[in-house]
């Protein structure tokens, strides 16, 4: 077997990870509902799985879809799906411990409801979509108004969201919450900062293939 060939097998099976997670997602955000969640932390933790699970199968459409036109549609599902599902997990780790107020909710969704006029307002002007070894990619060709608000709200709820978890640790006084605090944020920081956000940022600069 080839190296070249190898690196295909592994590309291949490294794409059905989406369609594992999404399955996995709507399990989790199922098995919630069903036992009918009273606290605000587990009603947008079940809506934050249903929005993660609708961003992995919509980004495995998307590589794989016929052609371009197709693929910029579902591509638009999976930026306004990753664009939410931050706010959803920023309230969610802040109910954990705190009661959230209206104030809070309306500080927390205010960006989100920006962030989501700017993609459909010329968004995709800042792209370019190609066919490329594995299906359908895309690549930054432009910095319009829409991309750079959405990209910069984007960031802050990343940053708001790791430092929630941090303070959560450091103020957690039960060595047990103390090392959950800290599993949730090294798992933040290195999957969903590190693994996808840079790794989608570097991707759409065409550092990467």
């Amino acid at each position: 077997m080839s190296l070249r060939h190898l690196l295909r097998e592994i590309g291949e099976m490294y794409e059905y990870q989406y369609l594992v997670g999404g399955v996995l997602s709507i399990c989790v955000s199922m098995h919630i509902l069903i036992k009918r969640p009273r606290t605000l932390a587990l009603k947008s933790l079940s809506a934050f799985g249903f929005v993660v699970s609708l961003w992995e199968f919509s980004d495995y459409i998307a590589e794989r879809a016929p052609d371009a036109i197709t693929a910029a549609s579902y591509f638009r599902i999976v930026i306004l799906t990753s664009h939410l599902g931050f706010p959803l997990y920023l309230l969610t780790v802040l109910a954990i411990r705190h009661e959230i107020d209206k104030k809070i909710i309306l500080l927390i969704s205010t960006p989100a409801i920006v962030q989501t006029a700017a993609i459909f307002y010329h968004y995709f002007d800042s792209y370019e979509f190609f066919l490329a070894e594995f299906g359908w990619s895309y690549r930054v060709v432009g910095f319009q108004l829409p991309l750079v608000i959405s990209g910069v709200i984007f960031v802050s709820y990343l940053v708001a969201i790791f430092a929630v978890l941090l303070s959560l640790t450091k103020k957690a006084t039960l060595p047990m919450l103390k090392r959950k605090y800290a599993i949730l944020l090294i798992s933040f920081a290195c999957f969903q900062a590190i693994g996808t956000t840079l790794t989608n940022a570097l991707l759409a600069f065409d550092v990467i293939d």
